[in-house]
């Protein structure tokens, strides 16, 4: 978890894109859902260092739709790969198959059997579903 500080220092770091996820469907608005930090790690590759949403949306195709999102942010910064990596915890076992269920690919990391680290072209990324509408800002420093 990031402090106030942290966030705004990473907010003016050129290699830092911060996305915010609203949502909003038929029965009203469910406001911010979904924060994403991506960091640059060279010309091609970025990497999500922290994506987080409220369990209320998940399953809705918010996840699809978000992770899609961030894959257009990076294409427009020139980027070609997007890794990611899910660290099990009591609190995020409803997402341990977000990776693999997008197309990402896992990583050997030598840690134990678990895979944690995931990567994928970004054109492998399945498209926001057609019923979903979001609305996606980005900070970009």
């Amino acid at each position: 978890r990031l402090n106030n500080d942290e966030v705004k220092s990473l907010s003016r770091d050129p290699d830092v894109i911060l996305l915010g996820m609203d949502i909003a469907d038929r029965f009203g608005e469910y406001g911010l859902v979904g924060v994403a930090i991506l960091t640059k790690k060279n010309d091609t590759d970025w990497h999500i260092d922290n994506l987080m949403m409220s369990c209320r949306v998940l399953g809705r195709g918010a996840e699809t739709s978000f992770l899609y999102a961030c894959a257009q942010v990076v294409k427009k910064h020139g980027g070609k790969q997007l890794s990611g990596q899910y660290i099990p915890t009591p609190k995020n076992k409803m997402v341990e198959n977000l990776y693999p269920d997008h197309n990402f690919i896992t990583q050997k990391d030598g840690i134990d059997d678990t895979p944690h680290n995931w990567i994928i072209d970004i054109s492998d990324i399945p498209p926001a579903p057609d019923y979903v509408d979001l609305s996606i800002t980005s900070k970009e420093a």
